[in-house]
C-alpha cells in the first residue's frame, strides 16, 4: 500500500510538471507568435523550476535545462520585433536557481532526515531509559525489600543456629539424664535393637512401629551399625507429627552401644527454606537485570568490590574482593567523584557519569545499604552503558549545528512563519542585515510589515494564497529596511512541517546588484550589437571599393591589354610568335573571368546598379543552378521596395548566406527565394526541399555551423529593427523568413 501511494505521489508530481511545462511554453508562445512582443513572463517557468528541484533534488537540473532551452529557442527564433535582450541572462538564473534550490533542498533533506533519524534514536534510548529507570527503581524497591528479608532471615538463622547450639549442649547435659530431657532420648545396640528410651522417645518408637526390646526400623539400624563401625557421630532427620526431627548418633564403642538424642528442628528449617527462597529471588531479580544490560554491584567502605552480577562479570570480569577504582578506572587511587563515599557520607542515592576503562560511559548510581543498628559500610551501585545515548546525543548536537550552519549561510535571508498566524518565529542573521533590525524585534512580527508601507494588503494576500495552495511559490518583491530604504528581493516559500507545526519557509535573495549587472549587460549588448552592425557594414563597404578598384582599374587595364595582344598576334606573321600571343592573350582572359567572378564575389556590383531584387536573382541563377546544379525559383511581387544602402548590403548578404548553408548542409534539389512587400516592410523568404533539422537541437553538431550562422543573421536583423523566424522538421525541409523596414518608413517616422 506504501508502495502504491508512493508510486501515485510521483505520478501526480510528473504529470503537474507536465502541465506547469506545457502552461509556460503556451504562453511563451503566446507573448512571442500571437502577440508578437518582446514583454514576456519568464518568471512563470521559475515555479516548475524550483518545484523540480525541491522535488528531484539535483535531477530537476533537467526542467531547468529545458526551460532554458525553450527560452533560447524562443528567442532565437520566435522573437518579436521589439525585443528583450534578458532572455540569455534568464536562461542562465533558470539553471543557477535551479542548482542552488536542488542543492539547498538536498542538504536540508539530509539533515533533516539525519536530525529525524537522530530524534527517533534518541526518543527510544529516552524511552529504553525511562523503562530501565523504572525497572531499576522496581528492582531496588525488591532489592531492599529483599535485603531487609535477607537480614530477617540471617538473624533467624543466626537465631536458630544459637538455639542449635544450646540444645546440642542441652543435649550433653542432659545425656545423663534422659528421664529429665523433653526431647528423644534413645539407647540401642549395635545390632539396633532398642535398649532404652525416655517418656519423650516411646511416642517416637511408636510412630516408627516398634518398642522397647526390638529392632529398629532396618533404614536406623543400618545408619547405627554405620556410626558405630566409623566410631564418630552423624546426624540424620526424620518427620515425625508434623515436625522434623534431627536424630545425632553417638555411639559409645566401649559399651557395645549407639545413644541417639532427637532434636525438633522445625522452625530452623523454615528459617532456612525462607532464606534459600529469598536468595533464589534475588537471583532472579539480578538475572532480570542483567538482561537490560544494566551492572550492579556492591562495594565495601573500603572501595572492596563485594558483590557483581552477570552484566559487570561480562564488561570487567570477576574482580569480587578488588579495589574498584583500579578494576573499574584503571586508577592508583579512589576517584575525586567517588559516589560510594558520597552516599555513606549522605546517606542517600549520589550519582554521577564517567567514562570506565573499557572507554565507554556509564551513569552510576551509589544507594547506601543500611545495617541492622543503622549504620552504613557498604553501597549497592547500579551502572547502566549510555555510551550510545550519548554519540546520539552528540549525532543530534552535530545535526543542529550543521542545520544552523546552513541556516546562517544560506546565500540569503531565512524567515520561518506560522501558517495559522503570518507571525515570524525564527529568522537567520542574513534577515537581520537585510532589514537593519534584530532578530528579537523581527520574531513576532507579520510576515507583511517586512514589505514597503501601503503594500501589507498585497503580501498578505499572496501570504493567504501560498498557504492555502502548500506548493512552493517564487515571484519578485520588496522589503523595507529600517531607514527607508526599499531593497529588491526574489523569494521563494515553501509549506512544511517542523517538530508537528506547520510553518512557512521564505527565502529572501538580495536582487539589487543583480540587477545593476542585468542593466549593465543590457547595455553591452546594445553596445555590442551596435558595433558588431557596424563592423557588418564597414566590411562591405570595404568589399564594395575593392571590387570596385578590381573593376574598374585592374580589370579594364587586363581587358586592354588582351586586345594589344590580340591586335598584336594578328600583324605578326610568324607562326611561333603568333602561338605564344595566343596562349598569353589566353591567359589573360582567364585572369579577366577570375577577376570578374572575384569581383562579384566581394560585392554584386548589380546590387548596387539594379537593386536588391536583380542582384539576388543573377546570384541565386549563377552561383546556386549554375555551379551546383540546384534548381532554382525567383519570386518577385513586383511592388516598388525601397531600401537604405546598409538595409540592402545586409539583407543581401543574409540570404547569400542562407543559400549558401543549403548548399553545404541540405542536401536540397531544389530551392525558392520570394520577395514581397508587406505593409511598410519587405519580406524575403529562403526554402528548400533539402534533410530539414530540429530546432530545438541548438547544440548539434551536424548543425553546428549553421546555427551559428543563423545566430549572426538574426543578430544583424534585430540590429536594424528586423525580424528572423525558422521553420524546419528533420525530413521536409526548412523555410526561413526574413522581414526588414522599407526605407520611406523612416522618412515617416521622422516627420
Amino acid at each position: 500500500m506504501w508502495k502504491k501511494s508512493e508510486r501515485q505521489a510521483e505520478s501526480y508530481k510528473i504529470w503537474t510538471m507536465a502541465v506547469l511545462l506545457t502552461g509556460a511554453c503556451i504562453s511563451l508562445y503566446y507573448f512571442h507568435v500571437i502577440l508578437r512582443i518582446g514583454t514576456i513572463i519568464t518568471h512563470i517557468f521559475y515555479v516548475p523550476i524550483i518545484l523540480a528541484s525541491i522535488w528531484w533534488k539535483r535531477k530537476g537540473l533537467l526542467v531547468a535545462l529545458f526551460a532554458s532551452g525553450f527560452l533560447v529557442f524562443s528567442h532565437v527564433f520566435l522573437r518579436p520585433d521589439v525585443a528583450n535582450h534578458n532572455d540569455y541572462f534568464r536562461a542562465f538564473m533558470f539553471i543557477a536557481i535551479a542548482f542552488v534550490v536542488a542543492e539547498l533542498s538536498r542538504r536540508i533533506a539530509k539533515e533533516h532526515e539525519a536530525l529525524q533519524a537522530a530524534n527517533q534514536q534518541l526518543s527510544v534510548d529516552e524511552q529504553q531509559l525511562r523503562v530501565a529507570n523504572q525497572q531499576l527503581i522496581a528492582s531496588e524497591q525488591q532489592l531492599r525489600a529483599s535485603n531487609q528479608q535477607l537480614k530477617s532471615s540471617e538473624q533467624q538463622l543466626k537465631a536458630a543456629n544459637q538455639q542449635l547450639i544450646a540444645s546440642q549442649e542441652e543435649i550433653q547435659s542432659l545425656a545423663n539424664f534422659p528421664s529429665e530431657n523433653t526431647n528423644p532420648v534413645l539407647r540401642i545396640s549395635k545390632d539396633g535393637i532398642v535398649l532404652y528410651s525416655n517418656e519423650a522417645g516411646m511416642s517416637l518408637l511408636t510412630a516408627w512401629g516398634t518398642q522397647m526390646g526390638r529392632r529398629l526400623p532396618d533404614k536406623l539400624c543400618k545408619f547405627a551399625a554405620d556410626v558405630f563401625a566409623s566410631g564418630s557421630s552423624k546426624e540424620t532427620e526424620c518427620n515425625y507429627d508434623d515436625c522434623v526431627l534431627s536424630l545425632t548418633f553417638i555411639p559409645v564403642v566401649d559399651l557395645g552401644y549407639v545413644n541417639i538424642y532427637g532434636l525438633d528442628t522445625t522452625e530452623r528449617k523454615k528459617a532456612e527454606e525462607t532464606l534459600r527462597s529469598e536468595r533464589d529471588k534475588l537471583q532472579t531479580l539480578m538475572g532480570g537485570l542483567a538482561l537490560t544490560g544494566i551492572g550492579i554491584d556492591v562495594i565495601s567502605i573500603d572501595y572492596r568490590v563485594l558483590f557483581q552480577n552477570q552484566t559487570l562479570i561480562k564488561r570487567f570480569g570477576d574482580i569480587t574482593g578488588k579495589l574498584c577504582y583500579e578494576k573499574y578506572m584503571g586508577l592508583k587511587k579512589p576517584c575525586d567523584f567517588c559516589t560510594m563515599t558520597k552516599a555513606i557520607r549522605n546517606k542517600k542515592v549520589e550519582s554521577v557519569e564517567l567514562t570506565a576503562i573499557d572507554g565507554r560511559s556509564y551513569e552510576l548510581l551509589s544507594a547506601p545499604l543500611m545495617n541492622p543498628d543503622g549504620t552504613v559500610d557498604k553501597v549497592i551501585e547500579v551502572v547502566k552503558d549510555i555510551t550510545e545515548n550519548k554519540q546520539a546525543k552528540e549525532v543530534l548536537r552535530e545535526s543542529e549545528l550543521k542545520f544552523k550552519t546552513i541556516f546562517e549561510n544560506a546565500g540569503g535571508a531565512i524567515f520561518i512563519a506560522d501558517n495559522k498566524t503570518g507571525k515570524i518565529l525564527e529568522c537567520n542573521s542574513q534577515a537581520e542585515q537585510m532589514l537593519g533590525r534584530p532578530r528579537a524585534e523581527i520574531i513576532g512580527m507579520h510576515q507583511s510589515e517586512l514589505h514597503p508601507q501601503g503594500e501589507e494588503k498585497k503580501y498578505k494576500q499572496k501570504f493567504a494564497a501560498h498557504v492555502q495552495k502548500g506548493h512552493v511559490v517564487d515571484f519578485e518583491g520588496e522589503v523595507q529596511h529600517r531607514d527607508g530604504r526599499r531593497i529588491p528581493v526574489w523569494i521563494a516559500a515553501q509549506c512544511l512541517k517542523i517538530g508537528g507545526k506547520d510553518v512557512i519557509i521564505g527565502l529572501f535573495v538580495d536582487t539589487t546588484e543583480r540587477k545593476k549587472a542585468e542593466e549593465k549587460l543590457f547595455d553591452y549588448q546594445e553596445k555590442l550589437k551596435f558595433l558588431a552592425s557596424q563592423l557588418s557594414l564597414i566590411e562591405e563597404r570595404e568589399r564594395h571599393r575593392l571590387a570596385t578598384e578590381l573593376h574598374d582599374q585592374i580589370s579594364q587595364s587586363l581587358v586592354m591589354s588582351k586586345m594589344k595582344l590580340d591586335s598584336l598576334r594578328q600583324s605578326i606573321s610568324s607562326s611561333e610568335s603568333t602561338a605564344v600571343i595566343r596562349e598569353v592573350s589566353d591567359c589573360l582572359g582567364q585572369v579577366i573571368q577570375n577577376t570578374r567572378t572575384l569581383t562579384f564575389d566581394l560585392s554584386s556590383p548589380i546590387l548596387y546598379e539594379l537593386g536588391f531584387e536583380a542582384a539576388v536573382a543573377d546570384w541565386l541563377d549563377e552561383q546556386i543552378r549554375e555551379k551546383h546544379g540546384i534548381k532554382t525559383d525567383f519570386e518577385d511581387d513586383g511592388q516598388s521596395k525601397p531600401l537604405g544602402d546598409d538595409i540592402r548590403v545586409l539583407l543581401f548578404r543574409n540570404v547569400r548566406e542562407l543559400l549558401v548553408n543549403v548548399v553545404k548542409h541540405a542536401n536540397a534539389k531544389n530551392v525558392k527565394v520570394s520577395i514581397r512587400k508587406v505593409d511598410d516592410r519587405i519580406c524575403i523568404s529562403v526554402e528548400d526541399d533539402g534533410v530539414g533539422f530540429d530546432v530545438t537541437e541548438v547544440e548539434s553538431m551536424v548543425t553546428k555551423k549553421a546555427k551559428f550562422g543563423l545566430f549572426s543573421i538574426r543578430e544583424r536583423l534585430e540590429s536594424v529593427g528586423g525580424h528572423f523566424e525558422i521553420k524546419s522538421k528533420v525530413g521536409q525541409g526548412s523555410k526561413i523568413t526574413m522581414t526588414a523596414p522599407l526605407k520611406y518608413e523612416k522618412i515617416i517616422d521622422g516627420a
